[in-house]
């Protein structure tokens, strides 16, 4: 019976955590990008679309086009995910130091002082895994928002085409042609 009281919190757990609805997104807007052009003048806005050799942006309620061969550089801007990996670490490892925890110091004993004991210990167990969890979520959801820097000047046609390719995943209109 002392197993059967935890299926049910870690279930609940699980498919909290689980559920894309939580914590994903559907894409509604494109990439940002920061270009440096030839010139050196300096535009950002959003990805809309790649048509051809052409970068289709928004900024500010107006649409405009680059040609990506008048680039020298460009930027890919995105969102730092520290926050959500920190509390999705913090979850997990507080859960896995209160689980790991509470099993190494299962034992047999009425007596309750070594009861209040096991449940002291669990709970610290539980804080050092959740900050644990917390430092290392913090850590990989940040490393997953360093922006991307791209250099065009100075590249074969079919490094561009491969840009382009990766740039039109990125759009907020991948398909458009």
């Amino acid at each position: 019976m002392r197993k059967c009281k935890y299926i049910l919190p870690t279930v609940a757990l699980f498919l909290f955590l689980s559920s894309g609805g939580m914590f994903g997104k559907t894409k509604e807007h494109g990439t940002t990008l920061h270009l440096f052009m030839m010139d050196g003048k300096e535009q950002e806005g959003e990805l809309i679309a790649v048509k051809g050799s052409c970068l289709i942006l928004y900024h500010s309620g107006i649409d405009f086009s680059v040609d990506i061969k008048e680039l020298n550089m460009l930027k890919v801007l995105k969102k730092s995910h520290a926050a959500q990996g920190a509390l999705l670490g913090l979850v997990i490892g507080a859960v896995a130091g209160g689980v790991g925890g509470a099993v190494y110091l299962s034992g047999d004993g009425d007596d309750e002082w070594a009861n209040f004991h096991r449940i002291i210990l669990t709970i610290i167990a539980s804080t050092a895994g959740g900050g644990i969890g917390l430092l290392a979520g913090a850590v990989v959801g940040s490393l997953q928002g360093v922006d991307e820097k791209i250099r065009i000047e100075g590249r074969s046609e079919g490094e561009i085409d491969q840009i382009l390719v990766k740039l039109r995943r990125r759009a907020r209109i991948p398909e458009y042609r």
